[in-house]
């Protein structure tokens, strides 16, 4: 199929240029001058066309990559609905597709701009060459010097060029534009810049989360979970425990807003017209990685300081990974966080989840894939993050349960509070 579309190319140039010595000889016959006159137009042309072919070729490019940047972040958003509604990210994916799209429509906007302008430059260059032409052809005619006939011939053999010189200039640019596809191919980054403050200066708004007569019954499996009364206030972390199977991490998500009870209220309590959605952000296991840099998966759109992000992964005991990889906090984690372990996927999430500026974070099982060692560590950090901070934690582990002020448990798939 390349061979075939070589060969149409080279069939179409080669046809161009076989018409244009064609009508150049026919002119010469007639006159030298005017021969060497559409020589030097022609080689002006040429040399302008390919001069702003290139500029063109550039802004094609460039919008090749905002539209490949948009379809990108469209991708990996849609693939990712839950993460980014358990870390009440909705609002900052809206933001992003939105500058995207812009971007898109911007590009667009520019390149037709050069391209309407482009053409107007070469047509004024041709019609100047072509009126130039006529007009010494009929000074020759006045004078007896030249033939009436050879106007209809330059008039007819004009229009005729005029289509083959077009055709020329567009291959050449769709050359060009092929090159500069090719270029920029490999180098597509999302970039994000929305100024937002640190998690660190954040302090949570929510009162109060209740809970009354809650329930969800799961449409596979009918199973029903229950949440008769649960309540949280401000600056409290509560812990919940249970037996695999039980329904915790529905728990999660009904606390959460990502999952709608079919029975019961949840009523949260001055978080100044947020959802609880958006107030709230889940780390959990689910919550995947994006296909962006370590740094943008962990800034999420906010100015953060590359240097305290260093500082909290190497607090969870990823400094070591973080010095390992080839481009440091650019490094792309891939699709998902397909590049990394499940323990590196679970700290990151852990740091990403709790710098972020939320009234309530509910951490369900965050320390399941590590070691004794790297546990403690995190905990540790852990602790010093979630200090004045309302919290759930969906955990086992004795270090995390000694963290929390309250305690629930699930049984029978029923959360009830441990007094």
């Amino acid at each position: 199929a390349s061979a075939n579309v070589i060969m149409m190319f080279f069939w179409l140039v080669t046809r161009s240029i076989v018409f244009l010595i064609l009508f150049l000889w026919a002119m010469g016959v007639e006159s030298l001058l005017i021969m060497f006159i559409n020589i030097g137009f022609l080689v002006i042309f040429m040399t302008v066309s390919i001069s702003l072919s290139r500029k063109t070729a550039q802004y094609a490019g460039t919008v090749n990559v905002s539209r490949a940047s948009l379809l990108e972040c469209f991708s990996d958003f849609t693939i990712n609905t839950s993460t980014l509604k358990k870390l009440g990210l909705t609002s900052y994916a809206r933001k992003m597709m939105r500058k995207k799209y812009d971007r898109v429509w911007s590009d667009i906007a520019h390149l037709q701009f050069f391209h309407a302008n482009r053409w107007l430059l070469l047509h004024i260059l041709f019609h100047s060459t072509f009126l130039g032409t006529i007009g010494f052809i009929l000074i020759g005619i006045t004078k007896g010097t030249a033939e009436p006939g050879i106007l209809i011939l330059l008039v007819a053999g004009y229009t005729f060029m005029r289509a083959r010189i077009e055709e020329l200039s567009e291959h050449i640019k769709s050359v060009l534009e092929l090159k500069e596809y090719v270029t920029t191919l490999e180098e597509l980054f999302i970039n994000t810049d929305i100024n937002e403050s640190l998690a660190t200066e954040h302090h949570s708004h929510l009162a109060k989360l209740t809970a009354r007569s809650v329930y969800l019954i799961h449409d596979n499996t009918h199973q029903k979970v229950s949440m008769p009364s649960f309540e949280i206030v401000r600056e409290e972390i509560v812990s919940i425990t249970g037996e695999s199977g039980q329904g915790k991490s529905t728990i999660i998500d009904l606390l959460a807003g990502i999952r709608k009870p079919n029975e019961g209220s949840l009523i949260a309590t001055d978080i100044h017209d947020k959802t609880i959605e958006i107030a709230s952000a889940t780390i959990s296991q689910e919550a995947e990685l994006f296909n962006m840099s370590l740094y943008d998966n962990i800034a999420l759109g906010r100015k953060v300081s590359r240097s305290l992000i260093q500082k909290h992964l190497k607090d969870v005991a990823l400094g070591k990974w973080l010095a390992s990889l080839p481009n440091g906090l650019d490094t792309v984690l891939g699709e998902k966080g397909l590049h990394l372990s499940a323990g590196q996927k679970e700290r990151i999430n852990i740091v990403r989840g709790l710098m972020l500026e939320k009234d309530l974070y509910l951490i369900d099982e965050p320390t399941s894939h590590l070691d004794t060692t790297t546990e403690k560590k995190v905990i540790t950090y852990m602790k010093r993050m979630l200090e004045g901070k309302t919290a759930v934690i969906v955990t086992h582990r004795p270090a995390l349960l000694a963290l929390c002020d309250s305690h629930y448990i699930m049984n029978e798939h029923t959360l009830t509070k441990v007094d």
